[in-house]
């Protein structure tokens, strides 16, 4: 699995020190570590560094001044998207367990994939803060912030929720 394609970066006017880059580099391949499940991707991380952004979606950034945030984003809609090639890249056990979850869905466990989704992230956010810590990083999960403001500021799409935000200094 790789998921830097899921990978924003952005970054600010003011200049970043050149191990950010590689940090989010390390933090991002630690995360990679995991699978989706049925190797759909279902959650997305972004890092933020702008200054101005992190200032404008989180309230404490002045007396906080985090390096930079990660964002974990569910996309609640994805295993209802066309795979065309998901049975090729999977093995009969997959198979067997994407179609349970898809009759789970269609008897009306509407929450199931979102569910599964939060757990991914939840398990994204331990290896993301397990990776900082060991590049000495203080990691703090965020919890006051707007998160319909955070995803106007970062722009994902509409069919995504944000589940996790933490904060490295």
């Amino acid at each position: 699995m790789t998921i830097s394609a899921g990978v924003l970066t952005k970054q600010g006017w003011i200049r970043q020190s050149d191990n950010l880059h590689s940090d989010i580099d390390d933090i991002t391949a630690d995360v990679s570590a995991l699978s989706f499940d049925h190797h759909i991707p279902n959650w997305h991380m972004y890092f933020i560094q702008d200054p101005l952004v992190k200032a404008h979606v989180f309230p404490d950034y002045v007396k906080h001044h985090c390096r930079m945030l990660i964002v974990f984003a569910v996309d609640t809609v994805a295993w209802g998207r066309p795979h065309p090639d998901l049975w090729d890249r999977v093995g009969f056990e997959d198979r067997e367990a994407y179609l349970d979850d898809m009759f789970s869905i269609m008897r009306g466990d509407e929450n199931l994939q979102r569910d599964r989704a939060m757990q991914s992230v939840g398990m994204a956010a331990g290896l993301a803060a397990a990776s900082a810590r060991r590049l000495d990083y203080e990691v703090e999960i965020i919890n006051r912030l707007d998160a319909a403001k955070l995803a106007n500021a970062i722009k994902i799409p509409e069919t995504h929720e944000i589940a996790m935000v933490l904060s490295l200094r």
